[in-house]
């Protein structure tokens, strides 16, 4: 089982879950935190599976930045739906 850590600081609780999520097709991820940093476990569901500590970064990146742009553009799809 592959054990990877991330900032608190840095990433979202919700871009860690959504992140996480993206991989439960291919994997078990457990996720667990302490007061610094969220670690995030993955074992592939099969040999032919395996996910690179490289490609779950890249995606907590992108869902980053997606949970960014959502906060930031809130107020404008709210007034557009009055």
């Amino acid at each position: 089982m592959k054990q990877i850590k991330f900032n608190r600081e840095l990433y979202s609780k919700t871009a860690l879950i959504k992140a996480a999520y993206n991989f439960t097709d291919r994997a078990y991820v457990h996720l667990d935190a302490d007061e610094h940093d969220y670690y995030v476990f993955i074992q592939p569901k099969d040999n032919d599976s395996e996910i690179s500590d490289k490609e779950f970064e890249n995606e907590i990146l992108a869902q980053s930045v997606r949970h960014e742009i959502y906060l930031q553009t809130k107020n404008i799809r709210v007034r557009i739906m009055i």
